[in-house]
């Protein structure tokens, strides 16, 4: 057990990684390869094929937090359902909102339950508030520093961003993003969470006593 701990954040930080660049290279072809750029407002049949791609992006990386778990912990796949379900309405519900302007709520809402809805409920937090917290947050402030370096590199290279009509920067932008919270977010959570798991010293048996999960 104490190997497996060790290792955990190794194998988190490089599953979620994964995830999240094999998610995002999906992405652009799933929600704008039949219908095209667009603007602000999305039609009926954008808001569909961007649903799907994100639906792409949150089971690939749920499963593989999940899987990066699963020695320690056991989380039931439907919980693999409720994380993506989540981390859908929580994008939408970010990007039509009226109320901050300025940032991009739907990337920041939609990581911050992407992040962690998988184990939220599974680990318990007592004794580890600052931890989960932290885990809890990892995702969303990665996301913005990806931004970051998008943003950056417009200035550097003078481009003119046009993120939801061009393809390509529609691409590079998301990989970018997806891959800055993969390595950042996925190695800060997988900090948090090992501490989360150390603390309250979990295996499966202890959370489950021998059930099969569900959620």
């Amino acid at each position: 057990m104490a190997g497996i701990k060790s290792s955990f954040v190794r194998r988190w930080t490089l599953l979620v990684s994964v995830a999240f660049v094999v998610g995002y290279i999906l992405y652009t072809p799933i929600a704008h390869g039949i219908t095209g750029g667009h603007g602000r407002q999305l039609s009926a049949t954008q808001l569909v094929s961007h649903s799907v791609a994100l639906v792409v992006v949150g089971f690939l990386v749920s499963t593989a937090q999940r899987r990066a778990l699963a020695p320690l912990v056991e989380i039931g796949v439907g919980r693999v359902s409720l994380a993506v379900s989540g981390f859908v309405a929580a994008f939408w519900a970010g990007y039509y909102q009226t109320a901050i302007e300025g940032p991009d709520m739907d990337i920041l809402l939609g990581y911050c339950v992407l992040g962690s809805a998988l184990w939220l409920g599974r680990l318990p937090f007592q004794g580890s508030v600052v931890a989960t917290a932290v885990a809890i947050l990892s995702f969303p402030v990665a996301s913005f520093v990806g931004e970051l370096f998008v943003f950056a590199g417009v200035l550097i290279f003078d481009v003119t961003p046009n993120f939801n009509q061009d393809s390509l920067q529609h691409s590079v932008f998301w990989l970018a993003v997806g891959g800055t919270t993969g390595l950042l977010g996925g190695w800060v959570s997988g900090l948090a969470l090992r501490r989360i798991l150390h603390k309250n010293d979990l295996t499966s048996d202890d959370m489950h006593n021998g059930e099969k999960a569900i959620f």
